[in-house]
């Protein structure tokens, strides 16, 4: 996965663990389909599903048992997951820096 992504060079990211592959779906399908703007939405730099064929989805499924510390008692109830890149502030910390006009 690593070397897929960046030439196996350092970089943070985030992975979303998600157990209703349907509300995966509805969150990635419009990545691709909308071909939405990174300044505006997290790019997506790769997906994994409990359900799909791919070599990387079945390494998924090979390594969700090692994540029980992690995700707690029954990691393979999730069923999908999608890596992005780790963002510089999340919206918590926009918020309460930056008061954006017409919120809260």
């Amino acid at each position: 996965l690593k070397t897929d992504l960046d030439g196996n060079k350092p970089r943070m990211v985030v992975i979303k663990f998600m157990r209703d592959e349907e509300k995966f779906h509805n969150e990635i399908t419009p990545r691709y389909e909308c071909n939405l703007e990174s300044s505006f939405v997290m790019s997506q730099l790769k997906s994994f599903s409990s359900s799909g064929a791919s070599d990387s989805d079945q390494m998924f499924r090979d390594n969700l048992k090692k994540l029980e510390g992690v995700l707690g008692p029954d990691p393979e109830a999730f069923k999908c997951a999608f890596v992005m890149p780790k963002a510089i502030q999340n919206l918590d910390s926009i918020y309460r820096q930056e008061r954006p006009v017409g919120v809260g």
